[in-house]
């Protein structure tokens, strides 16, 4: 391990602390849900809006007087918005080489900790591309940096392939290896322009994720259309494969194509059946709210409207008009999964239903 023995403690401002430069905040932004998770975290501790462990960095090589953080950007942007921009913290200095930034930062990125698979993708990709030399093979010079002499990868006649494998090695023991396999296949995916990039990270998790590439690549999906579909399923709400082959059916429809149906007739009628009762369970909760609001409004059973609609609340009204539109909705989302199931039988030369 690259690192200095010798470790200072200094207080340094917000202001002057600044991402690792692994760390690619473009791809893998800041996310607004965390930082106020901490803000709460940090304000409600006996620390009185003070952290409980000093965050480590080094002094910028490139930007003189500012420092890089190892790990912690969520912690830190959730300082600054409690204390501002100049208010000092106690940081640990270490000196660190850039393979080091690296290897701390994804450990902080474990996946144990629930990070997104956009954080995977940027670990894993900031590792491939530090190992990889201009013509594709390893810098062995660069992975000893990352693993110990001993490994079998430096044994006489081994074969080193820039694959899963090795970069699962590179990574904390905590770190499935399928986890790095799904990240290199969304990778490659995205470096060949097979997948629109800002479509994938739509996706709300890993397995939202994989979903949505299977159901790209077997119908295969332009490229332009990607986006637009990627909304679909997550308007939706509903994110398994089977789910997001029936957003697409929607989508095609919506277009005015004709939906024929494929192999799988028996779980895409299943999926129907799934989907337009879940839509009639979710149909008959908004109606018996609504008629709940009704008795409380003072309306009658017959849900008669000869009131006086001055005496409520914009807010109630609101209410009232939100659940009646999602009720409207629901009705026709059954209908049209009903007209799906309808088609997919009659393909099947079933007969009529």
């Amino acid at each position: 391990m690259d690192v200095d023995a010798s470790i200072a403690s200094e207080e340094i401002k917000l202001s002057d602390l600044i991402p690792n430069p692994y760390r690619n905040l473009e791809h893998d932004p800041i996310d607004p849900k965390r930082v106020e998770n901490h803000v709460t975290s940090i304000t409600g501790t006996s620390k009185k809006g003070k952290l409980w462990q000093p965050l480590n960095a080094r002094k910028s090589p490139n930007q003189p007087g500012k420092y890089e953080i190892v790990f912690g950007h969520h912690r830190v942007e959730a300082l600054r918005q409690i204390h501002g921009p100049d208010h000092e913290i106690d940081v640990i200095l270490e000196d660190l080489a850039d393979t080091e930034m690296l290897k701390r930062m994804a450990t902080e990125n474990d996946p144990i900790w629930n990070h997104g698979f956009r954080h995977v993708d940027g670990v894993v990709d900031k590792i491939k591309k530090s190992l990889e030399t201009e013509d594709g093979k390893v810098d062995k010079e660069i992975l000893k940096k990352f693993l110990h002499e001993e490994s079998e990868y430096f044994r006489r006649g081994h074969r080193i392939r820039l694959g899963a494998s090795l970069i699962h090695a590179c990574l904390s023991k905590r770190w499935p290896l399928h986890v790095v396999t799904q990240s290199l296949e969304r990778l490659n995916l995205l470096k060949e322009g097979a997948v629109d990039r800002e479509a994938l990270y739509l996706m709300p998790n890993t397995s939202a994720a994989m979903s949505f590439l299977n159901v790209v690549k077997k119908n295969k999906i332009k490229f332009e259309d990607q986006h637009e579909f990627a909304v679909s399923v997550k308007r939706t709400g509903t994110f398994g494969e089977k789910n997001q082959e029936l957003t697409y059916v929607d989508f095609l429809k919506w277009r005015g194509q004709n939906v024929i149906a494929r192999e799988g007739a028996i779980d895409f009628c299943d999926s129907c059946l799934w989907r337009a009762s879940k839509a009639i369970d979710n149909a008959v909760r908004h109606l018996q709210e609504t008629h709940s609001a009704s008795t409380n409004f003072g309306l009658s059973d017959e849900m008669s409207f000869e009131v006086s609609w001055e005496n409520l609340s914009p807010r109630t009204l609101k209410k009232y008009y939100t659940s009646l539109s999602e009720l409207t909705k629901m009705v026709d989302k059954t209908g049209d999964w009903l007209d799906a199931l309808k088609a997919v039988y009659e393909a099947e030369n079933v007969g009529d239903l």
